[in-house]
């Protein structure tokens, strides 16, 4: 089963954030908890949750760097440590067998490495091609596959990797090429360019490897975001929201949309990139509906995590918010005197995570709500 993570590079997006009618649910007795930080430091930040509760993301230490970390069920913080020779680390990908995976870097990230964690902790290094110099993973599925880049002065180059942690190079269209994410049943979606060129082709790799170009026609680039484990793929092709079925057919799902995660029951969210920048979902018909914000918190408003059960989470405004698959949205607070939060992930459990601002500390603070 895909575990809902954080799509990343994802930018704020403005929408009609407070407007009449806006519908909001009935109070709950979701609470938020601060789960802190790591020794020497002010701050940290969630990256992935599974439907354990188990909640994976970092934490800085001082002095600039900052380390992967796990929060167990019970908000327990554990310092995931870094390879050799590397300052920092970030864990961003966690299955419900508990493997995590995230990335090892050096000062600025001027070099990164794609690193894997067992349920127990242990740190293995996920290494790039042969000639290469770094790797960065972008998905992760149920039996501990990964998937991501290598790169070096080659360019990029989508690669996979076992559970053992080989890797493989996914073939793409003789260009640069990355993989976004992987199901599990091992197929991946990604993007490629051709040799020379500068359009990206959206691309699925068969668990086997063979590859299929989404957009061969493509005269603007195009990107993959997400799969579901029916293998359906959802991104963009400029300046459209697209969606691609397992047999290929492609769905315009409106012109100036960005599609950004597909959950198990074909439900999509996404932004618009022209105003009034309205985040929203589609359904699995591909019938669009815009989400609405908290009354009061302006024209910001941001949909960043969908679970199998078609509950949203996101931002209104400085708010968290969480709207149920009827889209009524609820606050969901922030810390004691502070002035900010974001809901960032959600397991299909229905527990969230985030962030919010820490009026002792200064900083923002993973935060989770159940």
């Amino acid at each position: 089963m895909r575990v809902k993570k954080i799509v990343l590079a994802v930018a704020l997006i403005a929408a009609v954030g407070a407007q009449t009618g806006t519908a909001l649910a009935e109070p709950d007795t979701v609470r938020i908890r601060d789960l802190g930080t790591l020794p020497g430091g002010t701050s940290s930040s969630v990256g992935a949750i599974n439907d354990d509760g188990v909640i994976v993301g970092s934490a800085d230490v001082g002095d600039r760097k900052s380390h992967a970390t796990r929060w167990d069920r019970s908000g327990r913080i554990t310092d995931l440590g870094t390879l050799a020779g590397y300052e920092s680390s970030y864990a961003t990908r966690i299955n419900n067998r508990g493997v995590i995976v995230g990335y090892a870097a050096t000062s600025r990230e001027e070099h990164v490495r794609a690193v894997r964690w067992d349920r127990f902790g242990r740190l293995t290094e996920l290494k790039p091609l042969p000639g290469d110099a770094d790797s960065k993973p972008f998905g992760l599925n149920a039996d501990g596959e990964v998937v991501g880049i290598s790169g070096g002065g080659r360019g990029y180059r989508a690669v996979r990797w076992n559970r053992d942690g080989a890797v493989t190079e996914l073939e793409g269209l003789g260009g640069d090429s990355w993989a976004s994410a992987i199901n599990d049943d091992g197929v991946v979606a990604g993007y490629s360019r051709r040799a020379n060129e500068l359009v990206s082709h959206v691309i699925r790799w068969a668990a086997d490897g063979r590859s299929t170009d989404l957009t061969p026609n493509a005269e603007y680039s195009g990107r993959a975001e997400d799969i579901n484990d029916a293998g359906t793929v959802v991104g963009v092709a400029s300046p459209n929201a697209m969606r691609w079925d397992s047999d290929g057919k492609s769905t315009n799902l409106g012109e100036g949309q960005t599609a950004t995660q597909i959950n198990n029951r074909g439900t999509i969210i996404g932004y618009a990139s022209a105003y009034p920048y309205r985040a929203g979902m589609w359904n699995s018909r591909g019938e669009y509906k815009a989400l609405p914000g908290l009354p009061g918190e302006g024209d910001f408003l941001t949909a960043f995590g969908i679970n199998d059960r078609d509950v949203i989470v996101g931002g209104s405004g400085l708010r968290a918010v969480r709207w149920d698959r009827d889209g009524r949205a609820t606050d969901l607070g922030t810390l004691p005197g502070g002035s900010s939060s974001r809901a960032l992930i959600i397991n299909n459990a229905g527990v969230i995570a985030g962030d919010a601002y820490d009026t002792v500390s200064g900083g923002y603070h993973a935060v989770v709500w159940r």
